[in-house]
């Protein structure tokens, strides 16, 4: 994230692995055009540089759907990073997503290779939502 007050935030309460970044975001003949490179002291560098863009219109997912599964969330957990094994939990509370089916291009992606992660070949499913205010509540320890 661009906001250092927030990434220290998130990795100190939230536990979740936030890292400095320069980012830009832009909406440009209706793409959002975004650049992530990654700052964090310590951390391996990482760069995105995407856009994307509706392709349908706007629905609210129907529950036993792959897009419910994956966009109603209403909880997160997270547990420490370099050897913590403690695991927390953070209720969350949201509307439903108004999801739309979206295309993207991403000519630069080192963020998954940086996180160990491989990207698979074939085309993702993408869906795109319009800004959502989400409360959260403080993280509990689930386990230590």
């Amino acid at each position: 994230a661009e906001n250092w007050p927030a990434v220290r935030v998130a990795r100190r309460l939230f536990r979740l692995p936030y890292m400095d970044a320069r980012m830009s975001l832009r909406w440009k003949d209706g793409r959002v055009e975004y650049e992530s490179v990654r700052t964090h002291r310590g951390e391996p560098p990482a760069e995105f540089r995407g856009s994307y863009r509706p392709t349908g219109p706007a629905a609210n997912a129907s529950p036993g759907t792959l897009a419910y599964f994956l966009a109603e969330r209403y909880c997160l957990y997270a547990c420490g990073w370099r050897g913590d094994t403690r695991l927390f939990r953070c209720d969350i509370h949201h509307r439903l997503w108004p999801l739309r089916e979206a295309e993207a291009e991403v000519p630069v992606n080192s963020m998954a290779t940086a996180a160990g992660v491989t990207v698979p070949a074939r085309s993702p499913h993408l869906m795109f939502a319009e800004r959502l205010d989400v409360a959260a509540w403080w993280p509990e320890r689930v386990r230590d």
